[in-house]
């Protein structure tokens, strides 16, 4: 059961997640995800940053299992765990 406290422990720890920027974002959840010419971002992944930047809590719902836990790890790892 959720309770205020672990509703306010998730919301502060999504903000580390805005210390991300596109590149960034690309390369921690999309490094392979490219156009043909193997430098471009596919438009999958600039439509997840876009999503990213819009609502990040759609967007968290939007990803796989794999991807959470990627940005869980980056949360820690801002955090110092």
């Amino acid at each position: 059961m959720t309770n205020y406290k672990t509703m306010l422990r998730i919301t502060d720890d999504l903000i580390f997640l805005d210390r991300l920027n596109r590149e960034e974002f690309l390369m921690l959840l999309f490094p392979n995800s490219k156009q043909a010419d193997g430098k471009t971002p596919s438009i999958y992944a600039l439509n997840k940053w876009d999503l990213f930047i819009q609502d990040k809590l759609v967007f968290i719902r939007s990803c796989s299992v794999d991807k959470v836990k990627i940005l869980v790890d980056f949360i820690n790892e801002c955090k110092g765990e």
